[in-house]
């Protein structure tokens, strides 16, 4: 019997700087060539704070036959544009007894914090290295120029910029097959191993199709111990994108070559018998293209972790702090625009609280301080200041 399930949830937010009150900032936006300014806030080089709907998300689930269920996911925020999630289909036991087959678009496969959905994350946005956003980095500079191959100098993107989801397909195995209908374990503590083909360009506003040509090969697998007290997860993704061969000439853009993604991660987890959550992450390999992804950097290495702790401090209440770190060039002897390794570096600290009113009503206030100037490569002034965001939040599922 057909069965179909709306839900979804929307975050409200007010966002500001702490140090807003200097010239990084103006009173009024800027930019732009029309008639309203085409910078705005909260950013650097524009406003200092602002409201905003960071998520909107609807999404329609469903089982069509006993072994097929499906979802249709999309984001409707109040800055940016529409944007399709999840689009899949989900077969059970095929090719094989054990095994789900999935079509479509859907959650990329690597790591703990990639696949976990936002409506539960502890912090408002992904650490750096494990983002699909600029918007994970509010304290550091991510802007990037509008002709191709020119580096902007000092500015980091994330390492798997605009890949939550992805087209593609793939295949996930439950080795305890009774794990997998079990809801009384946390689907991030179920012992299963996944592995998809896909495009590698992940979803963009407007639609995105692959822009080179050869598929990616992104995997995940996981299991706990101790009743489901530690959780261990190894992820590994191979693949390519097109990155600009060099410097434009004459002003001529100059051709894409194919670079290199070779990653592997490793996730842990660990609840404490006193209910203190322990999780820390890492990623490293190569990625051969420059921190904003403007040029080509032969053999170029990266890596990123972060460590968190959550404790409650009621039974609706928790406190959380967590540190990130993220390297877009690791090894000595390779530069960007001038700043190598150490110049590039992001690290920042977060702390936060989070109230539980309901069960489907979530405050949350957090603060993320940046510990590495936000351009490095400003030789004085605000902008290289160490940068701390403010983050308050209402959140409703539904």
């Amino acid at each position: 019997m057909n069965s179909h399930k709306l839900s979804g949830f929307i975050q409200a937010r007010f966002e500001a700087y702490d140090r807003g009150r200097t010239s990084a900032f103006t009173s009024t936006g800027a930019g732009g060539t029309g008639q309203a300014p085409g910078n705005g806030g909260p950013s650097v080089g524009g406003p200092w704070n602002g409201f905003q709907v960071r998520r909107a998300r609807l999404k329609l689930t469903g089982n069509i036959t006993d072994r097929t269920d499906y979802a249709l996911q999309v984001d409707l925020p109040s800055s940016g544009g529409f944007r399709l999630f999840d689009a899949y289909v989900n077969v059970a036991n095929l090719p094989t007894k054990g095994l789900d087959l999935i079509a479509g678009q859907f959650l990329l496969p690597f790591g703990f914090e990639m696949p976990y959905s936002s409506g539960n994350r502890e912090a408002p946005e992904r650490s750096m290295a494990f983002s699909e956003t600029t918007a994970s980095s509010p304290v550091f500079k991510a802007s990037t120029s509008a002709t191709g191959g020119v580096i902007t100098g000092g500015s980091v993107l994330p390492l798997f910029l605009n890949q939550e989801f992805d087209p593609g397909a793939g295949l996930t195995w439950y080795p305890r097959a009774a794990e997998k209908s079990n809801k009384e374990i946390p689907d991030d503590k179920k012992t299963k191993i996944q592995l998809a083909f896909i495009n590698g360009e992940g979803s963009a506003v407007g639609g995105q199709r692959n822009l080179n040509n050869g598929l990616d090969i992104a995997g995940h697998a996981q299991t706990s111990f101790f009743d489901h007290k530690l959780g261990l997860g190894i992820s590994g993704y191979e693949g390519s994108l097109p990155v600009r061969s060099g410097a434009p000439v004459a002003g001529t853009p100059a051709g894409f070559v194919s670079a290199v993604r070779l990653l592997g991660g490793v996730d842990l987890s660990y609840t404490a018998p006193w209910k203190t959550n322990f999780r820390a992450e890492y990623v490293g390999g190569v990625f051969e293209a420059t921190p904003d992804r403007a040029q080509y950097l032969e053999n170029n290495h990266v890596q990123g972790f972060y460590v968190q702790l959550k404790h409650p401090i009621t039974g609706r209440i928790d406190f959380v702090t967590k540190y990130d770190e993220y390297m877009p060039i690791s090894e000595g002897g390779k530069s960007a625009a001038g700043l190598g390794r150490m110049d590039l570096i992001r690290k920042s600290i977060h702390a936060g609280f989070l109230y539980q009113m309901d069960s489907a009503t979530r405050f949350r206030v957090w603060y993320q301080r940046g510990l590495t100037p936000f351009d490095p490569s400003a030789s004085s002034g605000p902008l290289r200041d160490r940068l701390g965001f403010l983050t308050g939040e209402v959140q409703v599922k539904y």
